[in-house]
């Protein structure tokens, strides 16, 4: 059963803020904490405010959840995202003996856009000695060609 709750605190976003640009495909969402919150919902659209395009929705306890590459897909353009947060509260309920669960409404949504192709690291290649060659130097000298960083910083 879930009913609608009185709210004597406000819970809102933090981070990133509104119209934040981002240039990393993993992201800290951040929010208030929320007391006598017992879960998150946590929402993140493509479409916009109306969420009916949801890349994400997953409940968790913290008030904060780390985004990875998985969720935060990017094509060759800037790709916007909507997210918003809501409280999920479990009270006993002495006229029922049971526990309720109310929720609080969603925030207002915040947008972020990922910027560009985000960057990412590649390996460095290692070039002598050759792989799977043998050698009786106990101090090899090792070359490699240097790591490339792909898309934009």
């Amino acid at each position: 059963m879930q009913r609608a709750i009185d709210q004597r605190s406000t819970l809102s976003l933090l981070a990133p803020l509104n119209h934040s640009g981002i240039n990393t495909l993993q992201l800290t969402l951040d929010w208030s904490d929320y007391l006598p919150a017992t879960s998150f919902e946590v929402q993140i659209d493509k479409v916009g405010t109306s969420f009916s395009n949801l890349v994400f929705d997953q409940t968790t306890s913290a008030s904060e959840i780390t985004l990875g590459s998985d969720v935060l897909k990017n094509s060759n353009g800037d790709t916007t995202y909507w997210w918003r947060v809501r409280a999920n509260i479990t009270v006993y309920d002495p006229a029922t003996m049971n526990h309720v669960t109310t929720v609080t409404d969603w925030t207002p949504a915040f947008q972020f856009t990922v910027i560009g192709q985000a960057a990412t690291a590649v390996a460095p290649k290692l070039l002598d000695p050759t792989n799977k060659s043998t050698s009786s130097d106990f101090s090899p000298i090792l070359s490699w060609q240097d790591p490339t960083i792909v898309g934009d910083l």
